[in-house]
């Protein structure tokens, strides 16, 4: 072989290299920021989400003593973290527990507005209203028991600041 071919080959082979360090430098990189952005979620939410189970169980204990909360769940990070990019790192199944634990929290937020209107609104006085309230608790107390173990799930993750697998990457 002459010397020209080597030289041709070897220009083939580091341009053909480069290219695929290129790749995977970008492949890397947004890895890499799912993985941020997955941590910086999972640090704005997970705080919320322990609020949230506390007052859950205050809620319940509140209900069992037939006596109605004041205080609704909090979804201030949610709103914060959904409206942002912050959600496309966590993995699937997180991300699904997470949206269903928002989903029946904002379920609850209703009817317990709903339910504290019946009480002290303009419904109070309506004919029927007692019913209504008894309803509303029912179906109060039947979305926190739903939620509850989803709550427990979410909350009992790793801490925001362990290393966790972006979504849709293969640890390699």
């Amino acid at each position: 072989m002459e010397p020209s071919t080597l030289w041709l080959i070897a220009i083939i082979f580091g341009v053909s290299l480069a290219a695929l360090a290129n790749i995977q430098y970008a492949r890397a990189r947004d890895a890499e920021k799912k993985t941020v952005a997955a941590q910086q979620a999972r640090s704005l939410l997970d705080p919320e989400v322990r609020r949230n189970g506390e007052r859950l169980d205050q809620m319940l204990q509140a209900l069992d003593k037939d006596q109605i909360p004041l205080d609704a769940f909090d979804t201030t990070a949610w709103q914060t973290v959904s409206r942002g990019d912050l959600l496309l790192g966590l993995p699937s199944e997180d991300l699904s527990r997470i949206l269903q634990v928002y989903h029946l929290a904002n379920r609850a937020n209703s009817l317990h507005s709903r339910l504290l209107e019946s009480v002290v609104g303009m419904a109070s006085a309506l004919q029927g209203s007692l019913e209504t309230r008894k309803l509303l608790i029912s179906n109060l107390r039947g979305v926190l028991k739903e939620l509850a173990p989803l709550v427990k799930a979410v909350s009992s993750r790793p801490g925001p600041n362990t290393p966790i697998q972006p979504a849709g990457s293969s640890g390699g």
